[in-house]
């Protein structure tokens, strides 16, 4: 993690690191404001500023998802954790968000499970690997239980709309109720 959070040039050797700083806390206030096309616009800036800002490529894709371009999104992500120029911090953003996409029901828990897995053994944030084992046993529940379900609307949620708090405590319930023996949807709650 160290690594490549000092992979990136020093400010001195940036190009215009205040525009490329200022596009950045533009798009952020944009994605506050429900304006993708604006995100996207400012990320493209950034990217043509400072070419070597990798997570630009991924906060685009990422905006791709919210606008609800699943495909394009999805491309975009694949392409930035298949890309072995690019550090691992910023492919494994990627790969993570490629897993949560296959954490919604009925998507390829498979391959949710071995990508959050992965990234466990490359990280040391005690909350991120805590994120990663929950997420990692929701994709793993079978479908029926509302455990995946709850786990997707209250970290993801849908693209295009995000996490849903209040419908993931709906499932919490659900999942509470029909599984009393597990800890997990109370410590979630």
């Amino acid at each position: 993690q160290a690594k490549a959070r000092f992979d990136r040039p020093g400010i001195f050797a940036r190009r215009c690191p205040h525009v490329v700083d200022e596009c950045k806390r533009q798009a952020d206030a944009l994605r506050g404001a429900g304006d993708e096309d604006g995100v996207q616009e400012q990320y493209a800036t950034v990217r043509a500023l400072d070419p070597g800002d990798a997570m630009a490529r991924v906060q685009i894709a990422r905006s791709k998802l919210r606008k609800g371009d699943v495909s394009g999104g999805k491309a975009d992500l694949r392409a930035i954790a298949d890309d072995a120029t690019l550090s691992r911090f910023v492919r494994d953003r990627a790969l993570e968000d490629l897993a949560d996409l296959a954490l919604a029901p009925g998507s390829d828990g498979d391959f949710a499970v071995a990508t959050y897995r992965e990234l466990m053994t490359r990280t040391v944030d005690e909350d991120v690997l805590r994120t990663l084992e929950v997420k990692a046993t929701a994709a793993a529940a079978p479908s029926p239980p509302p455990a995946r379900a709850a786990i997707f609307q209250f970290l993801i949620g849908e693209p295009g709309r995000g996490a849903d708090r209040v419908r993931a405590a709906e499932l919490f319930g659900i999942w509470s109720a029909s599984a009393p023996d597990d800890g997990l949807p109370h410590y979630l709650m």
